[in-house]
């Protein structure tokens, strides 16, 4: 199982986060966040650039209200908690993979918990199927041969 690395907000300058979620410039870690990609039932996923560097990452962010005080300082874990945490585990034990997303890093911040992910252009299976339609079975075929892979 790969060893998991929480970074806090003094691992970096200053967090900034604004109070409207839309606004871009948002700095977390070294990452300079941008655009919004997409949105779940528990959290954003927002195109970013490390500053350092100039790579495009995406961010997942999980709002720290949605574990309790107990949670993010004891290690006590909800149902929501439990599924972040298993994203986290298997993103990590596959990251080696060709056609999987690295989980590059995960930061704590005082709003969020930011999931770090490399960023692909083309986006999900899910927003390739929702952009395009359904597969043909070839495609679907080949998507699958890679990720079996």
């Amino acid at each position: 199982m790969a060893t998991r690395r929480w970074r806090t907000k003094s691992d970096h300058a200053q967090e900034h986060v604004p109070e409207d979620r839309n606004v871009v410039g948002e700095v977390v870690g070294p990452y300079i966040v941008g655009d919004e990609l997409g949105r779940g039932s528990s959290g954003y996923v927002k195109r970013a650039i490390n500053s350092e560097n100039g790579h495009f990452v995406a961010i997942k962010q999980f709002p720290r209200s949605i574990f309790s005080p107990e949670q993010l300082t004891l290690g006590f874990a909800t149902a929501q908690f439990r599924v972040l945490e298993a994203e986290i585990d298997s993103l990590q034990r596959l990251a080696h993979h060709q056609n999987i997303v690295r989980v590059l890093d995960v930061i704590r911040g005082p709003a969020y918990l930011n999931l770090v992910l490399e960023y692909v252009e083309s986006g999900s299976a899910a927003q390739i199927i929702e952009n395009f339609g359904f597969f043909p079975e070839p495609l679907a075929a080949l998507y699958i041969s890679q990720s079996l892979k």
